[in-house]
């Protein structure tokens, strides 16, 4: 009896009938894929049709006993330019067909920096350029440490500094590419730190282009518990907001507020962005 599922959802076909795989873009993920499996005892034979010639299936066996799986992909030479819909048709015994969407997103324009696909923009943070360094303010990379490749790391001559002028600040900029426009969060993960300065917190700001920067405070929750918990995590994650105006290429700037701030990973979710451990690998950049 056929049954299917797809994006790692815990729901299935015909129990859900919300048929539709994420959106595709030459930019992001590049093959989705859909589960096939029985829920009798017995095989069953099953037929794949795709709708448009741009949508792209692997091959599968004729006959299901147990489970297979449907790569799904995009032939972007020939999918047509702006948003594009068509379906998958399985055919098998039980509740006769489904119609699953495929949606896919073939920009016209030439974007450049790191663009944004699947919802989100991620960045290692060495994937941006450190601006305007000085003595009493920089950002230096420290290879190796943390979940990725390496860090990026507020540096002063003055372990007491802090740059409440950002003008004057070094900071670390991002070429990036929004396809999207709104108010979106902003993801920093960022190296857990005791407050060894006291009375102060250990920050950093975040702006797009020319905008103010929103100040965020690594140790603005750092109770007991917080503490415990970015110690298993071996990571904290900071929230905070940007408001993309009108799409295209833009800079995203994190200045250096207070030495000592470790910096991993920024992820821009511009409502695609999925839970995980490690966040989404970094997004396609082009020069």
């Amino acid at each position: 009896m056929l049954s299917i599922a797809f994006n790692g959802d815990a729901e299935h076909w015909p129990k859900t009938q919300m048929l539709a795989l994420d959106s595709f873009s030459p930019y992001g993920q590049q093959q989705r894929y859909i589960d096939i499996f029985n829920k009798g005892t017995e095989p069953f034979d099953v037929t794949v049709k795709a709708s448009e010639p741009w949508i792209i299936l692997s091959k599968i066996k004729d006959k299901v006993s147990l489970e297979q799986r449907l790569f799904v992909s995009i032939d972007w030479q020939s999918a047509p330019t702006g948003t594009a819909t068509g379906f998958v048709d399985i055919k098998g015994t039980g509740w006769g067909s489904a119609k699953v969407k495929i949606t896919s997103f073939n920009p016209k324009d030439k974007a450049t920096g790191f663009v944004e696909a699947d919802g989100y923009i991620a960045m290692e943070a060495a994937g941006g350029k450190v601006v305007n360094p000085s003595a009493h303010s920089n950002w230096q990379e420290i290879p190796g440490y943390g979940r990725a490749h390496s860090a990026m790391q507020s540096l002063s001559t003055d372990i007491d500094v802090s740059m409440s002028d950002y003008k004057k600040a070094a900071y670390l900029e991002y070429d990036v590419y929004f396809y999207s426009t709104g108010q979106f969060v902003v993801h920093t993960f960022a190296a857990p730190s005791n407050q060894f300065v006291p009375e102060r917190g250990l920050r950093f700001a975040i702006a797009l282009d020319e905008q103010t920067p929103n100040v965020v405070d690594i140790l603005q929750h750092n109770s007991h518990q917080d503490w415990q918990q970015s110690v298993r995590e071996n990571i904290r994650t900071l929230t905070s907001q940007i408001e993309v105006k009108r799409p295209g290429k833009h800079k995203l700037r994190i200045y250096m507020v207070d030495p000592a701030v470790v910096l991993e990973k920024v992820i821009v979710n511009t409502g695609g962005l999925k839970s995980s451990y490690l966040g989404p690998v970094q997004s396609t950049y082009i020069k």
